[in-house]
């Protein structure tokens, strides 16, 4: 225990040079002492681990040698199928893999994790993670291609539905990158488009499809017998009010919940086998057929973009075909932009443009300008930390060409093609056939408890408010309360928060939209999971602050745990919302132009997405003029507007007086590039 905790001490903190010598130390003495009378597999394993964090500090050759001399003595001490065999065997792999300076080496760690991903007494965790490593090392199509599709019939044992919230996405968290990986071998094997797509529907956004299933409304319920649709509440409700820690229980008490959790989650999963093999429920839940995606590109192409180690490809998917574009090196600069927080600068817009964006549009035949009525309309769905980035805002503005994605395509975002889909499952008249009025949530948030003044934000409802009367919504402007703004949710059509927003890095189930009462009671992206709307069809979520389609959890960008998502997921049509910083005068300005498209299209679903479209376009020509006259007024180092003391201030004093709508976080970054204020805004819908 004291070897261990020392080792993990040293983990922590690789500048504690006297701790991992000292820990290095007691393992050579406890491999001594042991040699002759027990096994000493484990103290070898413990040392080697050292010696890797060691080799990371110095980078001497001799000490990677010596863990690896070290894995495989501890290696031949572990009998076949043992169930730590497989992590040693990986951890061998790493050292081979490491040290390749010859194939031969490759090739022996390419066996190491075959035989680690082939050893069923192993944790399905630890044969995936080894699974993942031959995916970027073997040389082998078909053997690749196979690995992976173990993999995916691994990756649902690292989730399941008795996991509180927490825990899968620790869980998550643990398998990021793995089904890019396997969709890229796919790929790689000549396989079908398809089959690399369902992969992706399948492996990523696992915990939304969790969700999903715990969203079947009055309609779908009154499908099934009594019986079950009795069952599927009782068991739906009884895992969503256990989702949470136990407050107070003892050990004992936590472990009964545990084990009640799993019990019904076991019930749940058997009655939803059952389900499925009901008429009209046999494609519930799982990854959309050939016919389905096709159709799903009705309205216009999809692009999913899979970025993994081994290879990067544009999945094309149009009504009439699906197709595959090769996207050659890009991972690298991908990963270095983002270490560097570079998300939204000139130079990351046109590297995205030359190396993503240009060949795809030119692939879908968009290389020119449209025709004035005849905009193009393209559903991305990025993966990995390509998430991250505005592809819509992608180009060269600067020369005032068209060699940008704004003045090509009006563009849309998507978590999957499962989203889609369910999006569009209902008629847009649905949101709008009710005999009643209509209605429009407004929630202004000008003052918030601990969190800076936004002098703009109730003069951008009350723009919002008079644009949505003259389309004929009955518009509320309720309390900014936790519990009125819920309340108000289940019956309106539109809602519109103009204010601050917090993304929790650690948990972002617990991110939300910072009401009057969020200290006490904070309106959470986990809350908002558990609300059904879809039986309201509710149109509209305009989410008016920062970030709101940010993650700061790298290891979860697949998963789609923000904001966005969030309101999309509980079941309205159309989310609005930002990839980073926006400036409080700024959202005016674009939420004013979004509203009066919408209001002039008759509030359609093109009237969304073209208004973001056309607001972003206005924004970026003011940008661009503004550099023409020698000075940027519209990014953060030098906008103009007014401080809430009416005093002419640069944007990027404006953003230290707080007045910037920036989403707070729980480890705030320091910002890097220019984060231009035109590229951050969103749409996500059908």
């Amino acid at each position: 225990m004291q070897l261990n905790l020392r080792s993990s001490i040293s983990r922590t903190d690789p500048h504690l040079w006297k701790d991992l010598e000292e820990s290095i130390q007691l393992e050579r003495r406890a491999i001594a002492i042991t040699a002759n009378n027990r096994p000493t597999w484990s103290f070898k394993n413990n040392l080697q681990a050292m010696l890797v964090i060691k080799y990371g500090m110095t980078k001497d050759q001799a000490i990677l040698d010596e863990c690896t001399r070290l894995q495989k003595e501890a290696l031949d001490e572990v009998p076949e199928g043992h169930q730590y065999r497989a992590e040693m065997l990986t951890s061998l792999g790493y050292r081979l893999r490491d040290s390749a300076k010859e194939s031969s080496n490759l090739e022996k760690a390419s066996k190491c994790f075959l035989e680690a991903l082939q050893n069923t007494n192993a944790p399905a965790i630890s044969r995936v993670r080894a699974g993942s490593a031959l995916l970027q090392c073997c040389p082998d199509k078909q053997k690749a291609y196979q690995a992976a599709q173990v993999i995916m019939g691994l990756l649902p044992q690292l989730i399941t539905r008795s996991h509180e919230t927490s825990d899968k996405q620790h869980a998550a968290g643990s398998r990021a990158g793995m089904t890019c990986s396997a969709a890229a071998a796919v790929l790689q094997a000549d396989r079908p488009v398809l089959e690399a797509l369902q992969v992706l529907e399948l492996g990523r956004g696992v915990l939304a499809k969790y969700s999903e299933e715990m969203l079947l409304g009055p309609l779908q319920l009154g499908q099934l017998s009594p019986e079950q649709a009795e069952a599927y509440v009782h068991l739906r409700d009884e895992l969503k009010f256990s989702n949470t820690p136990s407050q107070g229980k003892s050990f004992l008490g936590h472990v009964v919940q545990l084990n009640k959790r799993y019990d019904m989650a076991t019930e749940l999963e058997e009655l939803i086998v059952e389900i499925r093999k009901l008429p009209g429920f046999e494609d519930l839940w799982t990854a959309p057929t050939e016919a389905e995606t096709l159709e799903a590109a009705e309205r216009g192409p999809i692009v999913v973009i899979n970025v993994s180690r081994a290879r990067c490809d544009a999945l094309l998917i149009e009504k009439h075909q699906m197709r595959s574009l090769a996207l050659p090196n890009i991972t690298n600069d991908l990963y270095q932009f983002a270490r560097t927080g570079d998300f939204g600068s000139s130079k990351v817009l046109e590297w995205m443009w030359d190396n993503i964006t240009q060949p795809v549009l030119d692939a879908l035949g968009y290389s020119q300008a449209p025709e004035e009525d005849a905009w193009p309309h393209v559903w991305w769905i990025p993966t990995a930390l390509l998430t991250l980035f505005p592809l819509h805002a992608a180009g060269y503005h600067r020369n005032e060409s068209y060699e940008t994605a704004l003045d090509r395509v009006v563009s849309s975002y998507a978590s999957s093609i499962r989203a889609i889909i369910r999006g569009r499952q209902k008629d847009l008249s649905s949101s709008f056939s009710t005999t009643a009025v209509p209605r429009a949530l407004l929630v202004g948030m000008q003052q918030t408890p601990e969190s800076g003044t936004l002098p703009f934000a109730n003069k951008e409802i009350d723009i919002v408010q008079k644009l949505c009367q003259s389309a004929g919504l009955e518009t509320v402007r309720s309390r900014p309360r936790k519990e009125e703004v819920s309340e108000h949710l289940l019956d309106c059509k539109i809602f519109h928060f103009a204010g601050h927003g917090y993304t929790d890095e650690n948990d972002p189930s617990n991110s939300h939209l910072r009401l009057e009462d969020w200290k006490d009671d904070p309106f959470r992206v986990a809350d908002l999971q558990r609300m059904n709307l879809h039986e309201h069809a509710p149109f509209l979520a305009y989410l008016s602050a920062c970030g709101t389609g940010q993650m700061k959890r790298y290891n979860l960008v697949d998963e789609s745990i923000h904001l966005i998502s969030a309101y999309q997921l509980a079941g309205f049509r159309h989310v609005i919302g930002t990839l980073w910083k926006v400036s409080d005068q700024c959202c005016v300005d674009v939420a004013k132009t979004t509203y009066e498209s919408m209001r002039d299209s008759g509030l359609s679903d093109e009237g969304v997405s073209w208004g973001l479209h056309r607001a972003s376009r206005e924004l970026r020509d003011n940008w661009v003029k503004e550099q023409k006259q020698g000075r940027s007024s519209l990014t953060r180092e030098g906008t103009f507007m007014r401080n809430r003391n009416g005093n002419v201030v640069t944007e990027e004093k404006y953003f230290k007086d707080e007045d910037g709508r920036d989403i707070v976080s729980v480890e705030e970054e320091p910002e890097v590039g220019e984060r231009l204020q035109w590229a951050p805004y969103v749409h996500f819908g059908v």
